[in-house]
């Protein structure tokens, strides 16, 4: 997804990154949401791993460690992401490769703030560390259920990429790699 990985890499600062989250099926279209038992509905989703995205900070984990069963592991639960393994937060680095991999009539699109141990790709990267910044609307949600989720995680909804990209610019990532 993000390219030719690179070695791991210490990037000093944040990096925005642009990517699709999942939510619930059916809650796309719902026009009146202060008829909805909320709950779990405000809570964005990767579409790799069903992870759910806090408020605050996500933090990456490794998901492949429950898969292997008791066979020995590369690395940590913790250590995520590993460069022997495929394990952390997903992102490509211009919002229009997000377009290119993700059907948006199932997704929400927008960026984020990552930090800590960072893996670095042609396309995009993988990280430890994310706050959402940032949501984009689209025709296949309806204004009243984005209004509410981007209300959860307190970002701003911008009506098009390229509002998007003129508040979070994609990084420049010479001034930021140690």
């Amino acid at each position: 997804m993000i390219g030719e990985e690179k070695e791991s890499t210490l990037v000093l600062g944040t990096i925005t990154g642009y990517k699709a989250w999942n939510f619930p099926n059916g809650l796309a279209q719902y026009s009146d949401v202060d008829k909805l038992p909320w709950g779990d509905y405000s809570i964005l989703r990767s579409c790799q791993g069903n992870v759910r995205w806090k408020v605050h900070k996500t933090t990456a984990h490794c998901l492949n460690q429950y898969k292997r069963g008791k066979g020995k592991f590369t690395h940590s639960h913790s250590e995520a992401p590993h460069p022997k393994c495929s394990c952390g937060i997903y992102a490509f680095y211009h919002p229009y490769d997000v377009l290119q991999s993700f059907h948006l009539s199932t997704s929400i699109f927008g960026a984020f703030t990552g930090w800590g141990n960072t893996i670095l790709g042609t396309k995009g990267f993988r990280i430890q560390y994310a706050k959402i910044c940032a949501l984009v609307s689209s025709v296949y949600i309806t204004p009243s259920v984005i209004n509410h989720i981007a209300g959860y995680y307190k970002v701003p909804v911008f009506n098009n990429y390229n509002d998007l990209l003129i508040k979070f610019p994609k990084t420049d990532l010479g001034n930021l790699i140690t």
